[in-house]
């Protein structure tokens, strides 16, 4: 079993990689004022800021989401509390803890505002360097239950990961082809062949934003650059209202700024993986809006 979770922050293309790159950027603002606005609650678990990843008893608060302060100085704090909610609430949500966390959009190994994410007890960090910031990932691991787990292949848009076995490709696909199918069928299929040549049968489990055109296009193009791999992509989710996790009686049509497009979605390769469960979070999962995409967590076992 294994329990993969993927959060997509809104970076800009600096160069620089602070805290600033990061902080309330155009989307994110626009999702905090679409969901302020129409009063949505966050469902906020008690946590130890300092280490996210353990889990602590207690029932959630309701807290209303807040309208953003435009006047406020660039702050890690909305960053650091989303994810320390993305673990209390998926384990309870698939009744077990995290094993991998992957941040699209996020560096935290290039600028001394990140290190105190560098330090969270229980979890080892690898970021990929990219020359924009939003081009990075940074994946958390949890110690022990993550042990296994190793980097396989690295480049613009997106990281490969082997989790116990399972070879998990985490994606942010760059707007500049994301919606033509055919340069995003040859972005995978160069991603397949690079993965084969190192030794696997097939890619398990695609998880990110994808900016895809349609729900479906992103399997679609998988199952157009698989080969001869034997692989079954399907969606995780199938479609229709999304209720996330850490919302009071909330649902969307998508996972983007304006709840309209399934960008940031799962696909797993069915021949090799059985689906327990999936789930979605807010981009405001605190009570403070800290990013522009919902993300999502997955339990698989192997099929």
């Amino acid at each position: 079993m294994a329990i993969i979770a993927y959060q997509s922050f809104e970076s800009n293309t600096s160069k620089t990689h602070n805290a600033d790159a990061i902080f309330q950027n155009k989307f994110t603002v626009e999702t905090n004022q679409r969901v302020s606005g129409a009063g949505v609650n966050a469902l906020v678990y008690p946590t130890i800021p300092e280490d996210p990843a353990t889990i602590v008893q207690g029932p959630a608060h309701l807290v209303p989401v807040g309208r953003l302060s435009p006047m406020a100085s660039a702050s890690l704090s909305p960053l650091r509390a989303q994810i320390e909610q993305i673990f209390q609430n998926s384990t309870r949500a698939l009744h077990d803890e995290i094993d991998l966390l992957v941040c699209g959009e996020l560096d935290v190994a290039s600028h001394g505002d990140f290190a105190a994410l560098r330090a969270f007890p229980g979890l080892s960090t690898h970021t990929t360097f990219a020359d924009k910031n939003c081009q990075c990932f940074t994946a958390f691991t949890a110690s022990g239950r993550g042990a296994q787990s190793k980097m396989i292949a690295e480049g613009v848009g997106y990281l490969c990961v082997d989790l116990g076995g399972i070879c998990v490709l985490f994606v942010h696909v760059p707007n500049a082809f994301a919606r033509d199918r055919n340069a995003t069928t040859a972005f995978y299929g160069r991603i397949i062949q690079d993965v084969i040549g190192k030794g696997y049968a097939a890619i398990d489990l695609v998880m990110g934003d994808t900016n895809q055109s349609s729900a479906d296009q992103t399997r679609d193009c998988l199952e157009a650059a698989k080969g001869a791999t034997g692989a079954q992509y399907v969606n995780a989710f199938s479609g229709g209202a999304i209720e996330p996790v850490d919302n009071y009686m909330h649902t969307e049509k998508g996972t983007n700024s304006s709840g309209s497009k399934m960008y940031d979605v799962a696909v797993y390769n069915q021949a090799s993986l059985k689906l327990r469960r999936v789930v979605y979070f807010s981009q405001s999962s605190s009570g403070t809006t800290a990013t522009d995409h919902m993300g999502i967590a997955i339990d698989v076992i192997r099929a």
